[in-house]
């Protein structure tokens, strides 16, 4: 069922040939710059597949032809191939559950000396029209990781920013941050954000730019008040005089 074919003149190497029946099916070759996988079936599929511990095959990544969508990881039973339901799919787990190093996605910065305010890794949203973002901070939307002090074995603080482009913003220009999540829990928002400023650590959560402001609507055509702001000061030991909010 395999073959090892070669060009007419014999003396150069085409590629491995899997045959069923005599009829090829799936083809390895190079052309001297890349390695090609090829498959002859229509909407055919590839699988990856390894053995756990006892011995059983297990899927790990694969290529399905029909809506070239991608899986990742183990399928939850004992089949042997995957079942990808979007473009790219990360299953997790086993059927019995997540656990430690099988629970998700990580992206993973390699730099060893990690300092304050370096970027960590991001995830940008962009389309093909116009140059193709080569940084995530010039997609049209993203989220990006920073270090929030010099990282070590004790120490990890990082800060979660979020990132928009203006309307006709041009390609291949930085996005501009709108909100970002600190490494003490504070949010702040803002068109002309200053994350620097005395400000930001006074609340928990701020609203600054040139355009700062905080708008609260209702959608209800019922007899009901209108919107409501409430502070709540959480304390079972409040006493006489003691500031509920301002």
């Amino acid at each position: 069922g395999a073959a090892l074919t070669l060009n007419g003149d014999g003396t150069s190497y085409e590629g491995l040939v899997f045959q069923v029946g005599g009829s090829k099916k799936f083809t390895l070759s190079s052309d001297g710059s890349a390695m090609y996988f090829d498959s002859s079936i229509n909407t055919g599929n590839m699988n990856f597949r390894v053995r756990d511990s006892g011995g059983n095959l297990r899927p790990v990544l694969g290529l399905e032809g029909d809506g070239f969508r991608t899986a990742i990881g183990h399928n939850g039973t004992s089949g042997s191939s995957l079942t990808p339901n979007n473009t790219l799919q990360v299953n997790v787990g086993t059927d019995s559950g997540v656990q430690d190093k099988d629970d998700g996605i990580l992206l993973l910065n390699s730099d060893l000396s990690i300092a304050d305010g370096d970027k960590i890794a991001g995830i940008g949203f962009a389309t093909r029209d116009g140059n193709i973002p080569s940084v995530t901070t010039e997609a049209a939307a993203a989220i990006v990781a920073y270090a929030a002090e010099d990282h070590s074995t004790g120490d990890k603080g990082g800060n979660l920013a979020f990132l928009t482009s203006a309307i006709d913003d041009d390609d291949d220009t930085a996005s501009t941050e709108r909100m970002r999540i600190t490494s003490e829990g504070k949010v702040i928002i803002g068109d002309t954000p200053n994350f620097t400023s005395q400000h930001d650590g006074i609340s928990k959560f701020t609203i600054q730019g040139t355009d700062a402001g905080m708008l609260i609507e209702k959608h209800d055509d019922g007899s009901s008040g209108g919107p409501t702001l409430s502070l709540y000061r959480y304390s079972a030991s409040v006493a006489d005089s003691d500031l509920i909010g301002q």
